[in-house]
């Protein structure tokens, strides 16, 4: 849970008698999870929500979302800068079965907030097929409703999406069409964002939107005031206010559209906290460093992890972008790699060296940059003397970052 996530939740317990509270956050922190993906169905029952949790709603050919850590999960996706630890995704499988989860929630009347952190991401055969996914206030139809409808840019190549929507015109018409600010177009896939609609049921009206990359912290935002979109209803309205939303992925002719979810928010316009920074424990990739084993990548909460039999070699990725030609090295030890606050060291620049530098075992391949050949991209097998365990993590004189060293990932190696 991300500390704004805590700090909302903290107030809500002291007040929870208050009508601001009759709403929902959360950032999967509270549900169990895993890497390879643990059904999303029957978790999450808050006092917010219903007894039931999240579910599959009844009456439509579904498979679930699933809850991952972020370190070492099975879909790719990468490290939300404002998550945690768990995020939820799934992977539409095409035919007649989408992937759905459902919440039941009570919204705060008036000026609401539905926020959500997204990314999404392709792991089929190209060309993909509308639509990627979506967010909803449910039931839809039947209620006061909207949906944020993510859609390829280009099925032909599915590396850019567009954050859409599907609305009501005046006279109550279902109508789909684009955000008029271009920065809700061309959006990259493996890339969050932070997805914002207010609506206001006391005028059954979409009032404004907001986007914001989590990595540049770029937004965008479009003002609705006046343009006539509206809620299920139209203008005139007469439906009931919303009861809570689903997540949606996936296509009826193409198998793997991809969306993940992170740090929901439903609740009163100006009470959804804005997602900060959150705090690493674990180095991550970087443009100048990036090292991985049989591509495992580690997240803020966990470091990569990799486990070969004996005799068994890993492939070792390396790269860098902004040190090619320059100095670079490879830190290991015995021992497994530690966290911030628990051995690792931080650089100027806030990266993390997380091999443990004091340990008895620790071990540079160039003798601390001194013996180091040029920095070149490679890949190369790797195989231990085993059974044995490692932590690696590279480093490469980078002269863009303020310490001029760019860290990659830790990696703990298990060769048993």
């Amino acid at each position: 849970m991300t500390r704004s996530h805590l700090v909302w939740a903290v107030a809500c317990a002291v007040v929870l008698a208050a009508p601001v509270c009759a709403q929902y956050a959360t950032a999967f922190e509270a549900v169990t999870a895993s890497g390879a993906g643990t059904i999303l169905t029957g978790q999450g029952a808050t006092t917010q929500t219903g007894p039931q949790g999240y579910y599959i709603p009844a009456g439509t050919t579904s498979s679930d979302f699933n809850a991952y850590t972020y370190s070492g999960n099975a879909l790719g996706i990468p490290q939300n800068p404002t998550g945690g630890c768990q995020f939820v995704a799934a992977t539409g499988p095409a035919g007649s079965t989408f992937a759905r989860s459902q919440l039941d929630i009570t919204y705060p009347g008036g000026a609401v907030t539905c926020a959500f952190d997204i990314c999404a991401s392709y792991t089929g055969a190209l060309p993909a097929a509308q639509n990627l996914g979506s967010f909803s206030a449910q039931p839809f139809p039947g209620a006061a409703t909207f949906i944020a409808l993510a859609r390829w840019a280009d099925v032909a190549t599915a590396t850019n999406w567009t954050a859409d929507y599907v609305y009501y015109d005046t006279a109550g018409v279902q109508t789909l069409a684009p955000v008029p600010n271009p920065g809700f177009q061309g959006l990259d896939v493996n890339t969050w964002y932070r997805w914002e609609t207010d609506i206001d049921i006391a005028t059954n009206a979409i009032t404004d939107v907001r986007l914001t990359n989590l990595s540049t912290g770029v937004v965008a935002s479009q003002s609705l005031a006046g343009a006539n979109w509206y809620l299920e209803g139209g203008a005139a309205g007469g439906f009931p206010p919303p009861a809570g939303f689903r997540f949606f992925a996936g296509s009826s002719s193409t198998p793997g559209n991809t969306l993940a979810f992170d740090n929901v928010c439903v609740n009163s316009v100006g009470s959804c906290p804005a997602p900060g920074p959150t705090p690493q424990d674990y180095q991550l990739n970087t443009p100048g460093a990036a090292l991985d084993i049989d591509g495992a990548i580690g997240a803020f909460c966990a470091p990569a992890a990799v486990t070969l039999a004996v005799g068994q070699a890993g492939t070792a990725n390396a790269t860098s972008i902004t040190g090619i030609g320059n100095p670079w090295d490879v830190a290991l030890t015995i021992a497994p790699a530690v966290p911030a606050g628990g051995g690792a060291l931080t650089t100027g620049g806030g990266q993390l060296l997380n091999i443990d530098i004091a340990d008895p075992s620790f071990v540079t391949v160039f003798n601390l940059l001194a013996n180091s050949p040029p920095f070149a991209n490679l890949s190369v097998p790797l195989n231990f003397p085993g059974p044995a365990t490692w932590a690696m993590q590279m480093v490469v004189i980078d002269p863009t970052t303020v310490s001029s060293l760019a860290f990659s990932q830790a990696t703990n190696i298990s060769q048993q």
